[in-house]
């Protein structure tokens, strides 16, 4: 068995600024803009390898996308072409999901859902076949607020950093936050602001703007990510 590799906030600032990235933001904003669906996709990588791998987007009539519904997978035919030419099984169960994205509609805030945080609970800790070893693996949940403005898109990313979570934490994170703009109409970074408070949990915003080469981040704004690690560690083993 090798050494886990440390996935950086370095590394973390390459993923959300590089064109693989950037390009699926613009394809999920323009699928939900067309059909107000909620869209998106996933970025998984190996425990023992720092290569990512993508879902693809769903296309526009497949309704709202739940970013942890399935795990591992599904996979773009590049990646499995990647996977298969290092001989690396795209479905092995020692993949550790990075972070999932989705969008949320016009007629919603965003923040994440009760589900959204509870789906992610289920993806984060894994056991490990053949190894008989459980990780939490600290994926980040990201969505991207459609606007009614279009030179820019704003991004929530939201990191549950507690080292035994639980459905009973992660209910009480969701109605404490809740709480904290009742009967308001909050924009990314109060919702940001508002998870960030809470005890176990990083959050930031982000503002993508939109240039005649897509999608870009400021230096200012790709510092925000300095904060965040998804590295994942060992559970201990029950007995």
């Amino acid at each position: 068995m090798g050494k886990i590799k440390p996935l950086t906030s370095v590394q973390l600032k390459k993923i959300f600024s590089s064109k693989r990235f950037t390009s699926r933001l613009d394809r999920s904003e323009e699928i939900t803009r067309e059909t107000g669906h909620e869209v998106g996709f996933n970025i998984y990588r190996f425990l023992y390898d720092s290569r990512y791998i993508y879902t693809p987007i769903p296309e526009s009539d497949q309704g709202d996308y739940n970013p942890f519904e399935s795990f591992p997978g599904p996979f773009s035919e590049e990646d499995l072409d990647l996977l298969e030419e290092t001989g690396y099984d795209p479905y092995d169960s020692k993949v550790s999901l990075v972070l999932g994205f989705h969008t949320h509609s016009l007629r919603g805030i965003c923040s994440p859902s009760h589900a959204d945080l509870r789906s992610n609970l289920n993806s984060r800790l894994r056991t490990y076949e053949g190894l008989e070893l459980s990780y939490n693996t600290f994926p980040l949940l990201v969505i991207a607020h459609i606007g009614m403005i279009r030179d820019h898109l704003d991004i929530l990313v939201v990191q549950d950093v507690n080292d035994k979570p639980s459905k009973a934490s992660i209910k009480m994170a969701y109605e404490r936050a809740s709480q904290e703009w009742a009967n308001r109409d909050p924009d990314v970074g109060l919702v940001a602001a508002t998870y960030d408070a809470l005890p176990n949990f990083k959050a930031t915003s982000l503002r993508y703007r939109k240039t005649r080469l897509g999608y870009r981040l400021s230096d200012d704004e790709l510092s925000k990510l300095e904060r965040f690690t998804l590295t994942p560690i060992l559970l201990p083993q029950e007995k």
